[in-house]
């Protein structure tokens, strides 16, 4: 399965810019949020998929993708907390991408 962040906007944007009522915007918005989080999920999307059914496996499959090939995990914990030091030593002026990209610049010339 292969898909990116700009498809699941542009989903979000048909929902938001159709004509159906609020109920059904709702009901569609869920959907996309399930399968979003299908692709996303790092753990046995039999398990994933199964439980999204009402049904259940107590243990990972063995045969997805995820179970053979599993996703690396990282803790982001520190980065994290030196975005929000930056945010709040620039006066909260600048946002993340901005303060990304001047660190990233700043750690290539340094």
């Amino acid at each position: 399965m292969v898909y990116g962040m700009g498809d699941a906007v542009q989903q979000r944007s048909f929902i938001d810019n159709s004509d159906a009522d609020d109920t059904h915007k709702r009901i569609a918005r869920g959907k996309l949020d399930s399968l979003i989080g299908l692709c996303e999920t790092t753990a046995c999307r039999r398990q994933a998929i199964l439980q999204y059914f009402g049904e259940g496996l107590k243990q990972s499959c063995g045969n997805c993708d995820t179970c053979l090939n599993p996703v690396e995990h990282m803790d982001g914990t520190l980065a994290a907390r030196k975005l929000l030091y930056l945010v709040n030593k620039t006066g909260q002026r600048f946002g993340a991408k901005y303060l990304t990209i001047s660190c990233t610049d700043a750690s290539i010339r340094a």
